[in-house]
């Protein structure tokens, strides 16, 4: 009996141990080790203005982009030393609240910065450390935006011949995308809205001449041009709001002196900044390249002595 007794005890043990080598075999678990850190325990997530991945919102240039990285420590070990690199961020400038992210813990670093023209789209990578296991846990994501819009520039010069001067204008398309329904007046020198024809919609980086031609007595004047026009684009706001096309607009000025008696010739010239999300540059240049691909717009016949040949004109 007692031989019988000890076979079984003998047999029982023995077997659990071939069935629980059995099981591990056939486990498909990832290697791990207590209180340490799994294979990829370290993930991260990206968005841009609320829009997670790519290729990323459309924004406009200038507006505000904010960047969350989002970091979720997913094992038994803490992670020291925590640090995030964008090559898309201007200076580097992403905040973290700590450096240290807990086992089983997240974190969100932020990044905020005016847009940039164009797609700017990289890969975002993440780092921390587990000094006591002697690791260094990595983790990557693509992420971007592209910053798009029209911008308007405007200049002017004038050329006085007796009582008469005409204030040329230059209008041009700074921005990557086309700007529509351009109006120019000029509230210094009266001319009513839609008295000064010009373009109808100006291509990127064209540039179109209008002109305008005033009478006035002996004396000094001053222009003050003003065009507005949109690009018709919807964006995307740092809160992920859709944001409507905004009224682009740009000025410029110009002095100048109608004389006393004779016919001597005069001139001035003046350049503006550009304002409701565009620029616009000063000059003298008397350029009047039509928008390339764009028609002008209906009505805009030059009148006698007004300007330059291919430059609209009116008269007030």
């Amino acid at each position: 009996m007692r031989v019988t007794r000890g076979s079984c005890a003998t047999r029982t043990p023995l077997a659990a141990v071939v069935a629980l080598a059995f099981v591990l075999a056939l486990c498909p678990c990832p290697p791990a080790h207590a209180g340490g850190a799994g294979e990829n325990a370290l993930e991260l997530t990206v968005t841009v203005d609320t829009v997670p991945g790519v290729p990323g919102p459309t924004v406009r240039t200038g507006a505000a982009v904010v960047k969350k990285y989002r970091l979720v420590n997913g094992g038994e070990a803490d992670l020291y030393g925590v640090t995030v690199a964008d090559d898309q961020v201007p200076g580097g400038g992403i905040r973290c609240p700590a450096r240290t992210l807990a086992a089983l813990g997240s974190l969100v670093c932020t990044a905020r910065f005016p847009a940039r023209a164009g797609e700017h789209i990289g890969t975002v990578t993440a780092h921390g450390d587990v000094p006591s296991l002697g690791e260094r846990l990595t983790a990557t994501a693509r992420a971007g935006y592209e910053g798009i819009g029209g911008a308007l520039g405007l200049t002017e010069t004038v050329r006085v011949t007796g009582n008469e001067a005409v204030v040329s204008y230059t209008v041009t398309n700074r921005g990557d995308r086309t700007v529509y329904a351009l109006r120019l007046t000029d509230a210094a020198l009266g001319a009513a809205p839609g008295a000064m024809p010009c373009v109808e919609a100006l291509a990127p980086g064209v540039s179109a001449g209008c002109a305008a031609t005033v009478r006035r007595d002996p004396g000094s004047y001053r222009s003050t041009g003003l065009v507005t026009g949109t690009d018709r684009i919807t964006t995307l706001a740092e809160d992920g709001a859709r944001v409507p096309a905004p009224l682009l607009t740009a000025e410029a000025t110009a002095t100048f002196r109608v004389p006393g008696g004779g016919t001597a010739p005069g001139t001035g010239t003046g350049g503006g900044a550009g304002a409701g999300g565009t620029s616009a540059g000063a000059g003298t240049g008397t350029g009047t390249t039509p928008g390339a691909g764009v028609p002008p717009a209906p009505g805009t016949a030059a009148v006698p002595g007004a300007g330059p040949p291919g430059t609209a004109a009116a008269t007030a």
